[in-house]
């Protein structure tokens, strides 16, 4: 998937080598942060596509800072939440995060996966991401074809009786048209 930015976060030098790599051969544009604030800066710069957060950023064993910007940080953006210690807790966490509303697409995978599998929930993220625009970009559309319809069989009503209401019932619907395929 070409001329698409994928951010990559984690402590780890290795894995932001090896991410990078296979990323890039795949024709990616990788851009990359290895602390908390150079990932949030990212974050809330907000030009990447997805990104691929490490749970812990950071010494600390009980550190969850890739979770946190996964939940605050660029909530539309799509992201691969990876983890070299996956725990029955940290799946908990990862999914209250991904049953709320308003928070894109969301994998975990472990690192003990290995690349192959972080590559596999990028693309598959990508794609779910593109499939909803898509299909709400079609939703719209039929919703403005729809409201069209009905206005040219109102606007004839109106026409025919020289009823106001039917008129004013046509323009409403043409306004609601113009919306609708206006936004898609």
């Amino acid at each position: 998937m070409p001329d698409q930015k994928v951010l990559v976060v984690d402590d780890d030098d290795e894995f932001l080598r090896s991410a990078t790599e296979i990323l890039t051969e795949r024709g990616y544009e990788v851009v990359t942060a290895n602390n908390p604030t150079q990932a949030r800066k990212e974050l809330e710069h907000g030009d990447a596509d997805l990104a691929i957060l490490d749970v812990r950023i950071g010494v600390d064993r009980k550190d969850i800072t890739g979770l946190i910007l996964a939940r605050t940080l660029a909530p539309a953006m799509p992201k691969v939440v990876v983890t070299a210690n996956p725990t029955l807790e940290l799946v908990k966490a990862f999914d209250e995060i991904d049953s709320e509303k308003g928070v894109a697409e969301l994998r975990l995978v472990g690192k003990g996966e290995g690349l192959t599998a972080v590559l596999a929930a990028v693309e598959g993220a990508l794609s779910a991401t593109t499939s909803k625009r898509l299909f709400w970009r079609f939703e719209r559309t039929t919703l403005g074809i729809t409201c069209l319809l009905l206005a040219l069989g109102f606007g004839i009503l109106a026409t025919s009786t020289s009823n106001v209401r039917w008129l004013l019932a046509t323009v409403t619907l043409v306004i609601f048209a113009v919306f609708f395929v206006g936004k898609s």
